[in-house]
């Protein structure tokens, strides 16, 4: 019988202690649950906040008055503004590609002066085939190539995106990736019926401005959280003198609605006022960057407030 006994509660401390290693493996198991589900909401939230520091910037056109955009970089810079994604469009599009590509704007300034961009016309050569438009852009191709020698988008330093308008479907195309980088530069650069179409791959192209004057979308498919638009307002009333003013004057038109039209897809917007200078104030370039930057930098304390 005593034998028996010891048996008996042998089995019974064998199953307790079973029973206790079956509670202790479902409690880690609840525990390693637990904290999984904790842990889940904090990587998200860790990745959120990731994602908010990830910045891009966009550069509207607006011939002459794109200058301008030297003095917002200059100003984003000294902020300590860090650009993971810019795009631009038109002349916009023109001082993006610099910067993307690691010059600051202070040499873009002077690689702008010293290639006389203050005088439109010594970019540009007349071009005999009326049909293509009334300047040549071979001479501009040559002056662009010394400063982007790698023709890559790939090979930037900065992520850049520029828009450019298929003549074929009629629809904005927005490159960021392949070769053909000062092509499709100066595809965005070019004015329809100023400035020929430019070739690519068996597609002609011309400036984004008409369908996409500050490209956002990109800069969304970089996950950018925070979005700066920088542009010149270019409805300001103005007197027209001359018949050059004329087109000018209807472009401007054009393109604004164009610029509002994608306006409240960013988190912050730049409103560049050029004050007295045109579309057509190259000659103007110091006196526009100084709009940038003192525009922008009061535009950065409004929106830190």
């Amino acid at each position: 019988m005593h034998i028996e006994s010891i048996s008996r509660n042998q089995s019974i401390h064998a199953i307790r202690d079973t029973l206790n290693m079956r509670i202790v493996r479902h409690l880690c198991l609840m525990q390693v649950a637990f904290w999984f589900v904790l842990l889940g909401p904090v990587n998200g939230v860790a990745q959120e906040v990731e994602q908010v520091q990830k910045t891009g910037v966009s550069l509207s056109g607006g011939g002459a008055l794109s200058l301008a955009h030297i003095g917002v970089l200059e100003a984003l810079d000294s902020a300590g503004v860090k650009i993971d994604c810019i795009t631009g469009c038109s002349f916009g599009s023109l001082v993006a590609v610099l910067y993307a590509n690691g010059y600051t704007p202070d040499e873009i300034y002077k690689i702008f002066r010293k290639e006389k961009v203050h005088r439109i016309v010594s970019l540009y050569r007349p071009n005999c085939k009326i049909t293509s438009g009334v300047v040549s852009n071979k001479h501009l191709k040559r002056k662009l190539a010394k400063y982007l020698p790698h023709n890559s988008f790939d090979s930037l330093k900065i992520k850049f995106y520029c828009s450019v308008t298929d003549m074929d479907s009629n629809c904005v195309r927005h490159v960021g990736s392949g070769g053909n980088l000062v092509e499709y530069v100066i595809a965005s650069l070019s004015l329809p019926g100023l400035f020929p179409p430019v070739k690519i791959d068996g597609v002609y192209y011309f400036d984004g401005g008409s369908l996409d004057m500050m490209p956002w979308k990109p800069l969304i498919d970089e996950n950018c959280t925070r979005r700066i638009g920088a542009y010149p307002i270019l409805d300001k009333p103005q007197k027209v003198t001359k018949t050059r003013f004329l087109w000018t004057r209807v472009y401007n038109n054009i393109f604004y609605q164009i610029i509002l039209r994608g306006s409240d897809q960013f988190n912050e917007l730049i409103a560049i006022d050029p004050e007295k200078y045109g579309t057509l104030s190259f000659k103007h370039m110091a006196e526009l960057r100084r709009c940038g930057y003192n525009q922008t930098r009061a535009a950065l304390e409004n929106y830190s407030q």
